[in-house]
């Protein structure tokens, strides 16, 4: 038997002659592989054969492979949220009417001079001679004539200017503390939404009635609301 070693090593010759050989034999050193020799110059079971001058080259020749490092995953910057600039205060604008007050002890001025002609009533119908029916009066009508003046009957501001069917070209007039006047029938307005009026200024004429108030003629319409609700303004007339 034959044992190849691996460099440095001896080849072991069964030599059963007894011709006095030495059984050890210098082993090339290129070779890297042991090889044990079976019968007829086989290898024996379990031999592992050594590798041949071009299979040495062809593992040699790959190249050797690197495992890139593990990086840690590159994470986006944790943007802080932005603090809101700072508004600066926006000035609201005061009500002038929140400067007004009125009250029962307060006195109303004759806007214009002349006679009821309808009173106000809530309670009961009173009767419409143009309309011929009865109804409730949320307003007193005093008497005038075409182009007579109509004054303010208190401090207020003109809250309101507009027209409508039945009173034709009428104004707001706000007293403070939810008191309300409303004049109809008038022309020649002479102020303007949102302007301060003071008791006895002029604020428009009388105009021609409109054909609700054929029958009874030139006329203003005076209303008076507290909280919306309608009043008597003869309650505040001196």
């Amino acid at each position: 038997m034959v044992a190849v070693a691996a460099t440095g090593a001896m080849i072991l010759n069964d030599n059963k002659s007894g011709d006095g050989e030495s059984q050890y034999l210098p082993l090339d050193e290129s070779a890297s592989q042991v090889v044990i020799e079976g019968t007829n110059g086989l290898p024996s079971v379990g031999a592992t054969i050594p590798a041949t001058e071009e299979e040495t080259r062809a593992v040699a020749a790959i190249p050797e492979t690197t495992v890139p490092e593990t990086t840690e995953a590159a994470t986006e910057p944790v943007t802080e949220p932005e603090t809101p600039a700072e508004t600066e205060p926006v000035d609201v604008p005061i009500d002038p009417v929140d400067d007004l007050s009125f009250s029962e002890e307060n006195a109303l001025q004759w806007p214009v001079q002349g006679e009821i002609i309808r009173d106000f009533s809530m309670d009961t119908t009173v009767f419409y001679a143009t309309l011929q029916a009865y109804k409730v009066s949320p307003s007193i009508l005093i008497q005038g004539a075409p182009d007579m003046e109509v004054k303010a009957a208190a401090d207020a501001i003109v809250g309101e200017i507009g027209n409508n069917e039945e009173i034709g070209n009428y104004m707001v007039l706000k007293l403070g503390s939810g008191y309300e006047l409303t004049y109809g029938q008038l022309k020649d307005i002479q102020v303007a939404t949102g302007d301060m009026v003071h008791a006895g200024d002029l604020v428009a004429r009388l105009d021609e009635p409109t054909i609700y108030y054929s029958v009874e003629g030139c006329n203003l319409y005076f209303q008076m609301n507290k909280d919306g609700i309608p009043v008597d303004p003869l309650d505040y007339v001196e």
